[in-house]
């Protein structure tokens, strides 16, 4: 499980790190937005609540 967790990360920071780059980015900031796109995906994942028990009558 951590090993495809681990490789999604890698996977979108790869994809988020080349965007930055196509937008001209600085080169030294580049590295830093795409952790923080993954983080806030997370973060919005986290949020979102899952649906309750389907009550059945």
């Amino acid at each position: 499980m951590g090993l495809v967790v681990g490789l999604t990360f890698l996977f979108g920071f790869g994809n988020v790190l080349n965007l930055a780059l196509k937008l001209q980015v600085p080169v030294f900031v580049a590295p830093l937005v795409a952790p923080a796109v993954d983080l806030t995906v997370l973060g919005l994942l986290g949020w979102y609540p899952a649906p309750g028990p389907v009550w059945r009558r």
